[in-house]
């Protein structure tokens, strides 16, 4: 009777072994057959995660357009790409069959066609340079939404005289969520016409414009969240986009949104996200290092933001018991691990939305280039269960 019990077992063993299996077997072929890399077996994910961001940090994305005959059939067609210099590594699809994709068009509720053609395009629209942060946000109603703010290089804005002196600037901002169908699910569009005096456009042209928009998503779930801009005096465009997940609150457990840095100022004050209007959208930077650029000199104290969902509370003290830990990296490398820290709740007003934030001085020889912050909060309340979750930031150390 023994045996037979560990013979079942082992058949049960052996069959969520092979289950396993077949399941990376799978995901295996999916990422090599379309380019990609297959991680398994680390139980360190900076490991992995540092190679994806490696990877990310210079590379050309190249495309070409295959020839009339290519789709008159069915069958499949190999693709086979080679580079000289034996130090390049070249990432491509095994091929493709010879069937047109349909083309993809978001609802156009408007008339402007030019905008939601930047909007659908799968690649940033060139011309402006817009610079995308957008993330999860909560009202205190229970409003979902996501909360974006972008960056337009000054550079790329034009100015038009006014007779009165002034010099005037259009900008046409569509704001989108789509969901996985590429379809547009939730909108947001508008047009600014702003004047400045000459001195102000100067600074404009240097310092460029930073734009806020909440755009509300009525239902949970992972889209694509893209925005496009046109320069109305010029006719330029330029688009950008960026992948967020909306969490269902009523269901999730732990959560941390909302995730941003900005510079702090001597008296170790710092600026707040808040909800934008038609009048505050548009703002100078007063410096790279707001939370739509994130450029900071070596040296810098720099403030993080974050909001906490759904922590549960603890038995004993009624109250939630959270820990926090703070990751830098470089260039996707660990360069220095925080020691968890308990955070302190007795500001709150809302113990459902736990809104904190905590300081972080950059080193004053830190090199210049790309640095990410990551920050892992715990559940420490008895039945918590140690549930953990965690976001990324990304910003950039520049030289003096």
């Amino acid at each position: 009777m023994v045996q037979d019990d560990l013979n079942a077992t082992k058949a049960v063993s052996d069959g969520r072994i092979a289950d396993a299996r077949r399941a990376q077997d799978g995901l295996a072929v999916l990422a090599y057959e379309t380019g990609g890399e297959f991680y398994q077996g680390s139980d360190r994910l900076e490991n992995p995660m540092g190679e994806i961001l490696r990877r990310e940090t210079g590379y050309y994305l190249l495309a070409y357009e295959p020839n009339d005959e290519t789709f008159k059939g069915k069958k499949f067609n190999s693709i086979e790409v080679k580079v000289k210099p034996p130090e390049l590594k070249v990432a491509y699809r095994s091929g493709f069959t010879g069937v047109p994709d349909e083309t993809a068009k978001p609802k156009r509720r408007t008339g402007d066609s030019e905008l939601y053609e930047a909007i659908a395009a799968p690649l940033p629209r060139p011309g402006l340079a817009v610079r995308l942060s957008a993330y999860f946000a909560n009202t205190l109603y229970g409003s979902d939404m996501v909360r974006s703010t972008f960056h337009v290089d000054g550079a790329d804005i034009t100015f038009a005289d006014e007779a009165t002196g002034l010099k005037k600037a259009v900008l046409d901002v569509v704001a989108v969520t789509m969901n996985e169908k590429n379809e547009v699910v939730d909108e947001f569009t508008r047009t600014h016409t702003v004047k400045f005096d000459a001195n102000t456009a100067r600074l404009i042209n240097e310092r460029g414009l930073v734009y806020a928009a909440d755009v509300p998503v009525k239902k949970p779930g992972t889209y694509t969240f893209r925005v496009a801009i046109r320069d109305g005096n010029s006719k330029t465009l330029g688009s950008a986009s960026q992948v967020v997940t909306i969490p269902d609150l009523k269901k999730s457990g732990l959560y941390l949104s909302g995730l941003t840095i900005t510079n702090v100022d001597s008296t170790g004050k710092f600026d707040t996200p808040t909800a934008p209007t038609a009048e505050t959208a548009i703002s100078l930077p007063i410096s790279p290092a707001v939370p739509a650029i994130r450029k900071f000199s070596p040296g810098s104290i720099v403030a993080y933001l974050y909001t906490i969902y759904n922590a549960k509370l603890d038995r004993a003290s009624g109250k939630p018991r959270l820990s926090v830990k703070a990751n830098l990296y470089q260039s996707g490398k660990l360069i220095a691990e925080g020691p968890p820290q308990e955070i302190d709740l007795k500001d709150q007003k809302d113990l459902t939305r736990i809104e904190t934030f905590a300081y972080m001085q950059l080193s004053k020889t830190a090199d210049p280039g790309d640095y990410a912050i990551q920050i892992i909060v715990t559940d420490l309340a008895e039945g918590a269960k140690n549930a953990v979750s965690s976001q990324w930031i990304d910003f950039e150390i520049v030289g003096q």
